[in-house]
């Protein structure tokens, strides 16, 4: 097997794995979205760079993972890919554990990324103190700036740029829209999520989900 080929070490910033997969199940819990070929590739960039590996682990393959893991999903109308109702975000992260540790990947916790060496190897810091992490191959998994509830502060940025690894600033994911509800509307709704929906502006039509504010509303 291939996976037998690596020796897996994942360094993990908090106190244990897949805190997002808990945080984020507690609005529409999504895995991915059902988006192929050059719909998929469109959305990442620079998709030249990206377009390989997700060519070679697309859309088809992830969900064939997560069958494998017993977790079966479906494509809701949003075109987003959910897992079967009665399959719960904690249901799924203890079957990913377990794969970790079937096919013996190491976890260690409370290990941050600190930046990198003069020799450009990246440094880890924990209780016992700092370390180089030299290997074969590495798989940063950081994390954006907005949901420092599970470990992604985004303070990670300017350790790349030190090294001269070219980064693009952070920008919102989200955008709002000023609305002057009534009182009963912020009163009773705001923080409330539209499931579901269509919105419609001229000829334009899109498909998806957004958030009641108590300024109006915003979504993605």
């Amino acid at each position: 097997m291939l996976s037998a080929s690596f020796q897996v070490t994942i360094y993990e910033k908090g106190k244990s794995i897949g805190r997002k997969y808990l945080v984020a199940g507690k609005g529409g819990f999504n895995l991915s979205h059902n988006a192929i070929g050059q719909d998929l590739i469109h959305n990442y960039c620079p998709a030249d760079f990206l377009e390989p590996a997700l060519t070679a682990f697309d859309v088809k393959k992830l969900t064939q993972w997560y069958t494998d893991l017993g977790v079966e999903t479906f494509v809701g109308s949003s075109n987003r890919i959910f897992p079967k109702k009665g399959i719960s975000p904690a249901d799924i992260l203890r079957k990913i554990k377990a794969k970790l540790r079937k096919q013996k990947v190491k976890i260690k916790y409370a290990h941050t990324f600190i930046g990198f060496s003069t020799n450009r190897i990246p440094l880890i810091k924990s209780v016992s103190g700092t370390e180089e992490i030299d290997a074969d191959s590495y798989i940063f998994s950081l994390g954006g700036a907005s949901w420092k509830v599970t470990g992604s502060s985004g303070d990670w940025l300017p350790y790349f740029t030190e090294i001269g690894i070219q980064t693009k600033p952070f920008e919102a994911s989200n955008c709002g829209l000023n609305i002057d509800w009534p009182k009963s509307i912020t009163e009773y709704h705001s923080g409330k999520p539209l499931k579901n929906i269509s919105i419609i502006h001229h000829d334009l039509e899109v498909k998806g989900e957004a958030l009641i504010t108590d300024y109006g509303m915003e979504g993605n």
